[in-house]
């Protein structure tokens, strides 16, 4: 998440772990607080641990433009 700190992402997180985990699925997220640099950051310690599945809610869109190529070149 770029930003848990309202409620309708706490409800977004935890109808994201419900439906991942009714499937058989870890689910493992992040907070970036807001900080760009930090979503960044917790996208690349994400793709090293080679997730089946990767659902990103930017903080800004332009800083993420990155993301895409690396979870292409991490698969």
């Amino acid at each position: 998440q770029g930003d848990n700190g309202n409620s309708w992402r706490v409800t977004n997180t935890d109808d994201m772990q419900a439906q991942a985990e009714a499937r058989g699925y870890e689910f493992i997220w992040a907070d970036a607080g807001a900080d760009p640099s930090k979503q960044l950051s917790d996208i690349q310690d994400l793709l090293s641990r080679k997730p089946d599945i990767l659902v990103v809610a930017p903080v800004q869109t332009e800083a993420l433009t990155p993301c895409v190529d690396m979870a292409s070149q991490a698969g």
